[in-house]
């Protein structure tokens, strides 16, 4: 079994006691809009009243034994020099907190930096801190900023006390900046969650990307005999903060940010300059708030949201608020629109009757009303037909021209099941003339893609033919 990194010799404070003492947070270490490349804005988010939140982080494990570690002390106990627990204190305060000496040692580091511990004016002995009193006595709010302040500590520091215990298999091995890439990355799949087995390949990779391969694989091999894996323990120490949930699935163990490491996030993001709105109640949302979730929720979270919107209108009404918002959204968002709009049966059909004067809905409210009369084919004119076509393209990623991995037998493949063979010609022109605003990129793709040269070729003259023509819907 693997060492437990924090059972390792706890190297010193020294001149570093006391680094984090204005951290106010993961935003003060790093600019994440900036770092990560992020977008200006995100879809919305939902979170919990900040009372619940609150809740949720008075009950962390970690704050609980950072509390009790806290009501220990008293009216204070002997340090040395290093500010660290010694002789009898160490092992009382390991019993209390229900933890290894390593991790108790790891433990005191944060709650010196965070505000639970202090030390007196002679700083000979340890005291209750401040922060451990808001826990005990704050408000929803204080309590919250606390709790935001111990999760960039923890994200911002675990590698680099770990590595500090063991700076020998540490010295070839590059730790910095890693907590802050696995919480993002963690936000961005906040819907779906990340596989652990991602996590620790991302990590790895990243923290040995300067060696050669046979000397990052040894390095990293021997860090983690030693003391498990990097991504592992993140993953850990956000976990007893309440920041993550780590669920088995059937794929393997998957890490999600909970509605408290969410909302950490988001207050980081935001301050960085990435819009996130927050969701209002369900009876005030809009369907275009509705549709804007939908990239960042699971299919589960989705439905239940849509659940209870619907609950607040009736079907006729929220199906022509949902086809206005198709009428003007990009083609992933249309998409989402028509397909909640599908699911609303014969109350829709006054609103899909509407929709047929509209180009970019006119093929689907066919369909619609066709499936509602119990047609089995609707009567798509070529127009109808090119739109979805482009659609369907669209959605499965083929309209990045400059995307250089998109594979050409993936896109001949896919092309045959929306194209008759043979109808290429007459199926281009046809996208080239209806107003898609991505008839040109879809079919640029083809033309640079496309493994037959004659497909190709006519793809090319579509694009140019697209790109000539007026196309505002």
């Amino acid at each position: 079994m693997a060492k437990d990194v924090f059972d390792a010799p706890m190297a010193p404070y020294g001149d570093d006691y006391g680094e984090y003492a204005e951290y106010d947070g993961l935003g003060d270490l790093i600019d994440l809009k900036a770092a990560f490349d992020l977008p200006d804005e995100m879809p919305p988010l939902r979170l919990p009243p900040m009372a619940d939140l609150a809740g949720l982080a008075r009950t962390a494990p970690m704050i609980e034994r950072l509390r009790a570690l806290a009501e220990w002390l008293g009216t204070g106990r002997a340090v040395d020099e290093n500010a660290e627990l010694t002789g009898a204190d160490a092992a009382e305060a390991a019993t209390v907190t229900g933890m290894s000496a390593g991790r108790l040692a790891y433990l005191w580091r944060l709650a010196l930096d965070a505000g639970f511990v202090d030390l007196d004016d002679g700083e000979t002995h340890a005291i209750p801190g401040e922060l451990a009193e808001t826990f005990a006595d704050g408000d929803d709010e204080a309590v919250l900023e606390v709790w935001d302040r111990l999760f960039g500590l923890v994200i911002g520091t675990t590698l680099e006390v770990a590595a500090s215990m063991d700076p020998r298999r540490a010295k070839e091995l590059y730790f910095d900046g890693h907590g802050a890439g696995l919480a993002v990355m963690l936000f961005l799949e906040r819907g779906h969650g990340v596989p652990v087995a991602e996590a620790i390949e991302v990590m790895k990779n990243a923290a040995t990307e300067e060696l050669p391969p046979v000397q990052a694989e040894k390095a990293w091999q021997s860090w983690v005999r030693a003391h498990g894996d990097p991504a592992r323990l993140l993953l850990e120490q956000m976990g007893d903060l309440g920041a993550v949930r780590v669920l088995e699935s059937e794929d393997g163990e998957v890490a999600r940010l909970t509605p408290l490491g969410l909302a950490a996030l988001r207050d980081q993001f935001v301050d960085s300059g990435v819009d996130i709105p927050l969701l209002p109640p369900a009876e005030e949302m809009t369907a275009e708030d509705l549709i804007a979730m939908a990239p960042a929720v699971s299919g589960e979270e989705f439905e239940a949201e849509i659940a209870a919107w619907l609950a607040h209108r009736t079907l006729e009404s929220a199906a022509r608020d949902l086809l206005s918002v198709a009428a003007d959204a990009d083609t992933d968002s249309r998409m989402v629109a028509i397909t909640v709009a599908t699911g609303l049966g014969a109350d829709a059909e006054p609103a899909w009757r509407d929709a047929l004067d509209k180009i970019q809905l006119r093929a689907y409210a066919k369909a619609s009303l066709s499936e509602l009369a119990g047609d089995e084919l609707p009567d798509l004119d070529p127009e109808d037909v090119a739109w979805m076509i482009i659609d369907t393209l669209v959605i499965d990623g083929w309209d990045d021209p400059d995307d250089s991995a998109l594979d050409a037998v993936a896109l001949a493949n896919r092309l045959r099941q929306a194209i008759p063979s043979g109808q290429e010609t007459f199926a281009f022109e046809m996208m080239a003339r209806v107003p898609h605003p991505q008839a040109r990129d879809v079919l640029t793709v083809i033309g640079r893609h496309h493994p037959d040269k004659k497909i190709a070729k006519m793809a090319r003259t579509a694009a140019y033919k697209a790109s000539t023509r007026h196309r505002s819907l």
